[in-house]
């Protein structure tokens, strides 16, 4: 199943999939879409974790052995799976096996940059459709950026002023992880408290000053 950022939280409160896939190169939204399920995950009691980079030169049949094995005092894991390149390359054969007969115990969190249209065409991610979850996470157009940032104010409790938000949006050139950080850099700033140009300029100035030393 294929299934949008925004859709996961309320996805994953109708109970955990077997395996999950988080797509895309926007670090911070894939970061929190893997965040998501890996709270959800603790809460469910799959508490140990378990984590591999896979290379080229990864062997994918650690994934397997520990996926198969049993674990001691029966405790739920956590397996999760980076993947660089977007590519499963030789690990193909290890998660189409995985995915025929997920483990009982285990939830698979794969975690890729984005993926391209011939991986998609096979064997294991139509597979993983079928079983598990699949999350592709785009990047947040330009048009789209102002209201995303206001978005995330709000969630901090700050109100941005038009004037703050225009200069904050183009000061972060649709940067998500520097404006995240610029947003919790005025939620100390500022909190509670509405923001104008001016509070910004002011916490410019002070990061500068900081980043100075």
């Amino acid at each position: 199943m294929k299934i949008q950022p925004g859709q996961l939280p309320q996805k994953l409160k109708a109970g955990l999939a077997p395996v999950y896939l988080i797509s895309g190169d926007e670090a911070l939204l894939v970061q929190e879409c893997c965040d998501l399920v890996r709270s959800a995950a603790r809460e469910a009691g799959y508490r140990d974790r378990i984590t591999y980079h896979a290379d080229a030169q990864f062997d994918w049949h650690q994934v397997a052995d520990e996926c198969n094995a049993l674990s001691l005092f029966a405790e739920k894991r956590r397996i999760e799976v980076h993947l660089p390149s977007g590519k499963l390359g030789n690990g193909r054969a290890v998660v189409e096996n995985l995915l025929a007969s997920p483990p009982e115990d285990v939830v698979l969190l794969l975690i890729s940059a984005r993926l391209d249209a011939a991986e998609t065409k096979r064997k294991w991610y139509k597979q993983l459709q079928g079983v598990g979850v699949h999350v592709p996470v785009w990047p947040i157009d330009p048009d789209r950026f102002p209201g995303w940032l206001q978005q995330r104010a709000q969630t901090r409790g700050l109100s941005l002023t038009r004037g703050a938000l225009n200069l904050l949006a183009e000061r972060l050139e649709g940067n998500l992880l520097a404006a995240s950080q610029e947003l919790d850099r005025l939620t100390l700033l500022a909190p509670g408290k509405t923001i104008d140009e001016e509070t910004v300029e002011q916490a410019v100035q002070d990061s500068a000053r900081f980043n100075g030393f």
